[in-house]
């Protein structure tokens, strides 16, 4: 560590000031293929008590970024701010190693030691600190009371459920920090059910306890659950950041409006452009919606986009002015419980609606499907 870091990361004065700021943060590695851009540029902020998920399919940085900032990874340019206090820059030859960096961690596997009672799980990290005990106990206690814990403090981690083992190493990442935690997909090895049901345990510690979060996942509904902010990542940038509200219903670009969630997709080429309203000719008809952003010429090759739960289908054809409508074929549907998915065959490509519960149609029958003209997403089709 150089001179420059002679103090470590404190808690911030004020509670606008972000807990965590990386600006333009790049990482390469170097491979026998050559150099990799892991991170290019990378800028993104954590505030006091948010909960922030990085979403991304593998190998698009995300994991990297997560590291960064817990200082598992040095970066080859940018800077780190936790707490407002610089724990890295390369150019200001600045390195603060991952144990002076006042975060915790909890991993894919929480990392619980099996021989280990709750207790001594949680305090592992104050150990290492070199805490004394009349300090530490009450610290450990504490932790584990904000977790709902404290009553099994002499169990071992063999003897708790999942839900329990979280909370075991979510106190541990609690203890010796300032209430700051990086989450590594936590329940990636989890199965559906458990996966949902310790979503919803954590998002009412996180209430609770006002915490501040940074979340590494691929998995689109869990980041939808978690989240009060997601950061799409598209290799090695941020492609898009906002509230789950705005990612979802108001995407930036054709890779984020498929990647959250499902889109059905037809192209074609755009006919008329007023303001943001865009009019596309497409194999299944004219079809209307708003463009994003590329979307600026007439006879643009474009990308036309809306969701399954958006769509209606109707035997003769009625449907709203303000719908876009298309001819379809039914090909199957699949009953899920308390929604039907219907795949239909428009034109040349296979679209999905989805409907709560309603009616079966039989498989080959001609049905219109309508969509919002509102909800209608336009994106320029990538040249070449």
């Amino acid at each position: 560590m150089s001179e420059q870091n002679a103090a470590k990361p404190g808690q911030s004065a004020a509670s606008t000031t972000p807990r965590v700021s990386v600006q333009n943060l790049t990482k390469r590695y170097r491979t026998r293929a050559g150099e990799h851009t892991a991170l290019d540029s990378v800028s993104i902020d954590i505030h006091p008590g948010e909960f922030v998920v990085l979403l991304g399919p593998s190998g698009c940085g995300k994991t990297t970024l997560l590291r960064s900032i817990a200082g598992l990874e040095q970066p080859d340019g940018g800077d780190i701010q936790i707490e407002g206090q610089i724990v890295s820059s390369a150019g200001r030859d600045i390195w603060f190693p991952p144990e002076e960096r006042n975060l915790g961690m909890v991993f894919q596997s929480y990392a619980l030691w099996p021989h280990m009672s709750v207790f001594e799980n949680v305090a592992y990290p104050l150990r290492n600190q070199r805490v004394k005990d009349a300090e530490l106990r009450p610290r450990v206690t504490q932790a584990l009371d904000r977790v709902g814990l404290a009553h099994l403090s002499q169990s071992f981690p063999g003897q708790l459920s999942g839900g329990q083992q979280q909370r075991v190493a979510l106190a541990r990442a609690l203890v010796s920090t300032g209430g700051l935690v990086l989450f590594d997909e936590p329940l990636s090895n989890l199965d559906a059910k458990v996966r949902a049901r310790l979503r919803i345990e954590l998002v009412a510690l996180q209430q609770e306890i006002g915490f501040s979060s940074l979340y590494v996942t691929h998995d689109q509904s869990e980041a939808l659950a978690l989240a009060d902010r997601i950061a799409v990542m598209e290799v090695g940038k941020i492609a898009q950041i906002g509230t789950p509200e705005e990612i979802y219903d108001a995407p930036a670009s054709r890779y984020v409006a498929d990647f959250i969630g499902s889109a059905n997709e037809m192209q074609g080429e755009v006919t008329a452009l007023d303001g943001r309203t865009c009019v596309v000719s497409t194999p299944a008809g004219v079809i209307a919606g708003s463009a994003g952003a590329g979307v600026a010429t007439i006879g643009q090759k474009v990308a036309v986009m809306f969701r399954p739960e958006q769509c209606g289908l109707a035997v003769d054809g009625a449907a709203p002015a303000t719908h876009n409508t298309v001819s379809a074929v039914l090909e199957r549907s699949l009953f899920q419980g308390s929604t039907f998915e219907h795949v239909l065959r428009v034109a040349d490509k296979l679209i999905v609606a989805i409907a709560i519960g309603g009616e079966r149609h039989p498989h080959g029958e001609n049905l219109t499907v309508s969509f919002p003209k509102a909800r209608t997403m336009i994106f320029p089709l990538a040249q070449g």
